[in-house]
């Protein structure tokens, strides 16, 4: 992975997951993000200003990578578009 992810929330990533397609459940163990391609993604309870844990990133950019959701060179460019700065683009 090319790029940091300093000032990346939760709230970031989760507006990323929305975007590309993930419907959420919510529930007092976390919430899970599923994928019409079967590709799951569970959250323990977080903020959503909570700044991401390095392990969640690395695990979302893999799978969103290995379902052909999001290849891995686009995630890093969200990233470094987020460093400079802008928000996590749709």
């Amino acid at each position: 992975m090319t790029a940091t992810a300093e000032n990346m929330t939760y709230g970031d990533l989760f507006r990323l997951l929305r975007d590309t397609g993930f419907a959420e459940q919510t529930s007092e163990r976390g919430i899970t993000f599923r994928h019409p391609s079967e590709a799951l993604l569970p959250f323990s309870p977080v903020a959503e200003a909570e700044l991401i844990r390095l392990y969640h990133l690395v695990a979302t950019r893999a799978t969103l990578n290995d379902y052909d959701i999001l290849p891995a060179d686009s995630f890093d460019i969200r990233l470094i578009r987020l460093e400079q700065g802008g928000r996590v683009p749709a």
